[in-house]
């Protein structure tokens, strides 16, 4: 399943970690750049951007 998360932080990453050994495929909407690179470091999820339109992949 293709989820979207809006939000990586305490609660989003830890989502997203969860549902992605559950072999979901999930996107990810970081609110800054910063924050991005982050969530991308640690795998937060499959798919991570700061733009909304990612979304529209889904």
């Amino acid at each position: 399943m293709k989820i979207g998360i809006v939000g990586l932080g305490l609660i989003g990453g830890s989502l997203g970690l969860k549902l992605q050994s559950l072999n979901h495929t999930i996107y990810g909407i970081a609110n800054n750049e910063f924050n991005e690179k982050k969530a991308k470091d640690k795998k937060l999820a499959n798919f991570v951007s700061c733009d909304l339109s990612l979304l529209k992949k889904m």
